[in-house]
Parts: C-alpha cells; structure tokens; sequence
C-alpha cells in the first residue's frame, strides 16, 4: 500500500478555465483504491466539481500530475486488461465501423496511451502502418514485441500521422487543451483524431452525479 498525497485542486475549470465551478459532493472510490495496479492510500477525500460554463466535470483532491505519471509509468497496465482481448469483443458495432472508416491500407495511425496495442493489431491487420504512446514499460515492451512502434510520451513523437486515437484517455489528463494541442501538430493535413471516454450526458451519469462508476476510479479526473 503507497501512501499518496491528493492535495491537488483546481482554481478554474481544467477544460474552459472558468472560475464559474461548483460543488457537487464527495467521491467513494472503490476499495481498496487502486491507481492502475498500484494500491495507494489517499489524504483527503475527492470531490466532484461541475462548470457552469461549459457543463464539464472535473475531480478535486487529486493526485499531483508528477506523482500519477510516476505510478503509470511504474504500473503493471498489461496485467490489469488481458492482453488475448481482441478490439471486436471490447468494442460496440458503432465504434468498430468509425475505426473501419479510419483504417485501411497505407494510413499511419497512432494510439495514445495504447497500453499493449490491442486497437493497434486491429488498425495492423487492416494494413495501418502503427505506433502507440504508452508511459508503462511493461506495456511498451509487450507493443514492441508485437511490432508497433512504441514511444514513452506523446511530446517524443516527431511524425505526423493520418489517425490519431485517443481510448479511454482524456479522463486522466491534466492538460486537456494543451494534448489537444499537440495532437493537432501532430496529424496529416487530411488527418482526424478519434476520441472515446465517458459520457457526463448519459442518462447513469445524470442520475449517479459523485456515485456514477466511471468516476470511480482515482485516475479519472476530467469529464468533458
């Protein structure tokens, strides 16, 4: 068990930057807590916050992001999602035809926070040319033995590429803007990003507030 200091708050919404935020209630993880693979112990208890500007949720009483980045980097990702998983039995008919549109022969795609590659053996075998970012080693190293390019941070990443995916990423950014950003230097001019996370405008998520599942989870701090 690691103990870890959640002492981090925003003083305006992390998505637009407005001060115009609220309160929502306290946030119960699921126990034990587990960031990653990593069982930890927090300070302080989470808090919902809600904009008023542009209705995103945000998370209050978080890890700081230097800490949260150690623990990815040390954490044993490929070991919490099985590895034989293929993206068909993870992924609705709907997501599978926009990926379908996406991938196809000659296209460069690169996955962000790919973990061991899964939706990149789907965009291979469609004949994509791939690469993934993913700050876990263990992880890198299962991508790498699979034959995808691999990088540590999406800030090494030097080439442009037609498709840039996002899976269950942005929840767990600090700096959405600024990722949104670098992913835009980093596309095709004919390129597009795809981006899968939870949605706040559900009817669980409405009805839940500070008890919906995806916020369970001490890695989720932003709901755009």
């Amino acid at each position: 068990m690691v103990y870890i200091e959640n002492n981090f708050r925003w003083d305006s919404c992390p998505l637009c930057s407005s001060n115009q935020i609220y309160a929502v209630g306290n946030i119960d993880y699921r126990t034990p807590v587990m960031f990653s693979t990593i069982a930890i112990e927090l300070e302080r208890v989470p808090e919902l916050y809600i904009c008023e500007i542009c209705d995103s949720w945000f998370t209050q009483n978080i890890i700081c992001k230097d800490s949260a980045f150690d623990m990815y980097c040390s954490g044993q990702s490929c070991d919490k999602w099985p590895r034989s998983v293929e993206l068909v039995e993870e992924k609705s008919a709907n997501i599978l035809r926009r990926l379908d549109h996406s991938f196809y022969e000659g296209q460069k795609v690169l996955d962000i926070g790919c973990n061991t590659g899964v939706l990149l053996d789907y965009a291979r075998a469609k004949g994509c040319i791939t690469a993934g970012v993913e700050p876990s080693l263990a992880s890198r190293n299962v991508l790498s033995s699979k034959g995808h390019a691999a990088f540590y941070s999406i800030e090494s990443v030097t080439e442009k590429y037609n498709v840039i995916t996002a899976f269950d990423l942005v929840e767990h950014l600090y700096d959405l803007p600024g990722f949104f950003k670098i992913a835009g230097n980093l596309l095709a001019s004919d390129g597009v990003v795809l981006i899968l996370t939870g949605d706040i405008l559900c009817l669980s998520a409405r009805l839940s507030r500070v008890h919906w599942w995806y916020l369970k989870a001490p890695e989720h701090i932003v709901f755009p």
